[in-house]
């Protein structure tokens, strides 16, 4: 993580054998374990400790135009599990 934050991509990629761009699958660091299919009005929730990626399988098709691309909501919130369940 440390040098995630320190070091430029190249120097990053070449270290760590990744190249940049989005993850479509495992690699190395990491296994891919479930996949959420696309679907309109959709809510998905999780635990914040799990890691977790945006599954682009099309970079390209991207458009910052909502009309066009995909409009999504990161939202952050903070819980606790109920001690009594």
């Amino acid at each position: 993580i440390d040098d995630s934050l320190s070091l430029d991509a190249g120097t990053f990629g070449a270290r760590y054998g990744l190249a940049p761009g989005y993850m479509t699958d495992g690699n190395a660091y990491f296994e891919r374990t479930a996949t959420v299919p696309a679907a309109w009005n959709r809510l998905i929730y999780y635990s914040g400790e799990i890691s977790h990626s945006g599954d682009i399988a099309r970079p390209e098709q991207r458009d910052a135009d909502p009309r066009r691309g995909r409009l999504t909501l990161n939202g952050f919130f903070t819980c606790r599990l109920n001690a009594a369940a």
